[in-house]
């Protein structure tokens, strides 16, 4: 699916698409009314729309919910953890084990029974 010629066609495209794959749309920060004036302003600063459920992995575990729409464009996510929450992530990977996501309207560090928590 590609993007349209029109505003109206294009967001429609992208509503279908969002309907399809499941997005969350949050807006979890508030954005000034005038941020388009500022140059080199993120791309993706009014399509934070999270998609936990489509980049589910082991390597996630732990993460809290909508945390990819918090990546506000960003490409690369870099984790630092302590060793043993290292070493819980990296069994959780060895296992195949993909963690639930946490419940909606807060998170918990305690997300499942085994691995990351």
């Amino acid at each position: 699916m590609t993007s349209d010629t029109t505003d109206e066609r294009t967001l429609s495209q992208m509503q279908t698409l969002a309907n399809r794959v499941g997005f969350e749309h949050v807006h979890h920060a508030p954005i000034a009314a005038n941020a388009n004036q500022t140059p080199g302003f993120p791309q993706d600063a009014f399509m934070d729309m999270g998609m936990d459920e489509a980049v589910a992995k082991p390597e996630n575990n732990g993460l809290p919910r909508n945390w990819s729409a918090m990546m506000m464009g960003m490409m690369t996510l870099v984790r630092v953890l302590p060793p043993d929450l290292y070493e819980q992530v990296m069994n959780d990977v060895r296992n195949g084990y993909t963690a639930p996501l946490p419940p909606a309207g807060g998170h918990s560090h305690h997300h499942h029974d085994r691995g990351v928590q």
